[in-house]
């Protein structure tokens, strides 16, 4: 007769260091009457003909701690009845014998795992208000899906457009943003101690090449950034700049210098910089460059124009400033858009509408762009455009950004890319809050919505403008050389290298907002069982998540200044984040992408320059993938690779009695603290488990979590 012992070693907590007979706390009944209840330790049964497992329908079964403490069920749950619909699958077969016993039957000792699972989501169903219905769900083909324990966060996910996602300076502003909440007043201090040294760091050349670099930014801005966001047209900003009297006081000027110093310094370096590539030069400038900024915005806050508003979007595109600050920036940008009556366009309105219309409706939604984004990442508590980025029905009712007649060839490939990415945009929002709200009413996340959220993003790719997929599979014709006008001219002719670039950042845009969505259906890190729905988006978002990165790769082939280490940082995250699985299969996939991202990696000019962002994602990926297992795995619990937000401070009671506990069983052996029983298991009288002298070992085996002892008796009858 085999049995299977429940313990530690496989999830459940047996009190006392001899438990020949374990005591458990009396669980007080709802009526308020005393029941006692009953003993943890469950036996399971196997029958002769195959394997059968036997349990009393009055004990509570045993259920292994998974993510969250779970309650046990209490004698008269009303929840007991349900069990036989709830486990009964193609797996295993349930049945109430004539003595009140209840077998259950599977075909297989690999679904033992899977029927654990099921008894533990009936327990923590208990623990609800009211009961769910599970009659849609007992019978799914990929298994039964698990009720979300714990809210699953977001991967780093602060901006889309940020070109550096890594906040080099603590703020240009008092206080240092989301990072001081975390720090204690040592570190604050020595964090601003750090700032001020480093702004003491001076350059002799800086006021000299000031002007230079100004020039060269918003040169550089307009040809290698219109052609993916064409705000203002090139034409347009080259005529503003031409009549501009003193570029180094104004402020559209200056946030553009701000926003995009970094990627001209590394990429389109002036010959009149000759310095050694350093980061600190790539910082004190940027610094600057933001301090100079905020000044001239202080100056004409209350005058509102169409170039100070763009240079608010602009500063709050950079890490340079606090989140606080940019949640200030964007309250005034949106203040004077409201005084200068700058709205969408709506489908009701005049097809043939003039380019001045069309700018204003660029600028509304290049804000939406990033109220979105500010929304997401907490910075603002709801959106403060009208309509507002969450009010799906009104967005559909307008225009998104199209063509007009300044554009040059190359921007009217970006104006369409653009509005059919800001739909893509609306489209991960819309499916998000389907999600958060399906589990907040406690329902699982079925096979069926898998499907449907699928369905949606690629009904959105089959759709992407004629114009970009004509590009799809053809080469690059030509070497795309952002900064010198021979890539997109005003004879109406457009090279196919734009064409492709434009296809590809499609694509990736596709890749990660996929990523973000499907990232909702993985579970947490320390899940105890993936279910197989669980595995497939994993799985999916790994695949996503490599294909973002050939396609980066691809178009750094031609278009070696396209590097955004923003979006790189996001997806090489998201790979990590997928290693701590302890899956085999899909630790190996996602070791995989992350070879692709430190390739990429290597190959970009930020690594010559040092840059901090790009050298630390190059040292996780080469100790993820070069590093020891049990590095990895310590690195893994100890630091996490995911920017998540902090979970909520456990109390102080659970605190105090978590303390007691361990320091109760380092108190009943000295032996303990030496290790001397790790992974050895011992018994008692009755070949019981000491539960508090066992210590497994690490294994990625899923069904080592489960000990299986089996009488040899019956054979030597």
């Amino acid at each position: 007769m085999a049995q299977i012992i429940l313990g530690p070693h496989n999830g459940v907590r047996i009190n006392g260091t001899r438990p020949r007979r374990p005591k458990t706390r009396r669980i007080k009944p709802p009526n308020g009457n005393q029941e006692e209840s009953p003993s943890p330790e469950q036996t399971i049964q196997s029958s002769s003909s195959g394997s059968s497992l036997v349990a009393s329908p009055s004990s509570t079964p045993l259920l292994p701690d998974l993510t969250q403490d779970v309650q046990l069920l209490p004698p008269s749950s009303p929840y007991l009845p349900q069990i036989l619909d709830l486990v009964n699958t193609n797996k295993w077969h349930i049945e109430i014998q004539p003595d009140n016993t209840i077998s259950i039957n599977l075909d297989s000792v690999h679904d033992l795992r899977d029927f654990l699972q099921t008894l533990g989501e009936l327990a923590f169903q208990s623990t609800l208000d009211s009961s769910p219905d599970f009659s849609n769900h007992h019978n799914t083909s990929r298994g039964s899906a698990m009720v979300r324990r714990r809210r699953v966060l977001h991967p780093y996910i602060k901006y889309h457009s940020e070109l550096y996602a890594e906040t080099i300076w603590p703020s240009i502003t008092t206080c240092s943003g989301n990072s001081d909440n975390d720090m204690d007043e040592d570190q604050q201090h020595q964090q601003q101690q750090q700032q001020q040294n480093n702004i003491r760091i001076e350059w002799p050349t800086f006021y000299s090449t000031l002007s230079t670099i100004i020039d060269d930014c918003i040169h550089y801005f307009v040809e290698c950034m219109n052609h993916y966001y064409p705000v203002r047209p090139r034409r347009v900003v080259h005529a503003w700049y031409n009549n501009l009297e003193n570029p180094q006081e104004d402020v559209f000027a200056l946030a553009i210098g701000t926003f995009w110093c970094r990627h001209l310094l590394i990429h389109h370096r002036p010959a009149s910089i000759t310095q050694e590539q350093d980061s600190k030069i790539l910082d004190m400038i940027q610094h600057r460059l933001a301090h100079m900024t905020r000044d001239a915005l202080g100056d004409y806050f209350d005058e509102p124009t169409i170039d100070r508003i763009f240079a608010l979007c602009l500063c709050n595109m950079t890490t340079v400033f606090s989140m606080e600050q940019k949640a200030t920036f964007h309250t005034l940008a949106v203040r004077m858009a409201t005084a200068l009556d700058i709205r969408p366009r709506t489908r009701d309105d005049d097809d043939s509408a003039s380019d001045t219309i069309e700018l204003g409706n660029r600028l509304w939604w290049y804000l939406f762009q990033i109220d979105h984004f500010l929304h997401e990442s907490g910075a603002i508590p709801k959106s403060m455009l009208s309509p507002n980025s969450d009010d799906h029905d009104a967005l559909s009712r307008l225009v998104r950004p199209t063509p007009c007649s300044l554009d040059e060839p190359d921007e009217v490939a970006g104006a369409l890319e653009w509005g059919h990415v800001l739909e893509l945009w609306i489209i991960r929002r819309r499916i998000v809050r389907e999600i958060e709200t399906t589990l907040d009413r406690g329902e699982l996340l079925t096979e069926h919505m898998y499907d449907n959220v699928k369905a949606t993003l690629y009904d959105w790719k089959a759709r992407i403008p004629e114009m970009i997929r004509s590009a799809d599979g053809s080469s690059p014709t030509t070497i795309s050389c952002h900064g010198n006008n021979n890539n997109s001219t005003n004879n109406g002719s457009l090279s196919m290298t734009a064409l492709e670039e434009s296809r590809l950042a499609a694509s990736m845009e596709f890749c990660t907002n996929t990523c973000l969505i499907l990232h909702h259906f993985c579970p947490h890190q320390d899940a105890a069982i993936i279910t197989p729905l669980e595995r497939q988006a994993i799985l999916d978002m790994i695949e996503y998540s490599t294909e973002m990165l050939r396609l980066r790769r691809a178009v750094l082939s031609f278009a070696p200044c396209q590097t955004w280490p923003g979006d790189l940082k996001r997806s090489i995250e998201i790979l990590m984040y997928c290693t701590e699985y302890g899956d085999d299969l899909i630790t190996g996939r996602a070791k995989h992408g992350l070879n692709h991202a430190r390739h990429a990696l290597r190959n970009m000019a930020e690594v010559k320059w040092k840059d901090p962002i790009c050298m630390v994602l190059i040292n996780d990926i080469e100790q993820v993938l070069y590093g020891s297992p049990s590095q990895v795995n310590n690195n893994n619990n100890n630091n996490h690779v995911m920017h998540e937000q902090p979970l909520p401070p456990q109390s102080s009671n659970a605190t105090h009695q978590r303390a007691e506990e361990d320091e109760g069983v380092r108190r009943r052996s000295i032996k303990m603290a030496n290790n001397m029983y790790t992974g050895v298991m011992m018994f008692d009288r009755e070949l019981q488990p000491r539960a508090q002298y066992y210590r497994p070992a690490n294994t990625s085996d899923p069904l080592d979590s489960v000990t299986v002892f089996e009488d040899v008796s019956r054979y030597m009858n």
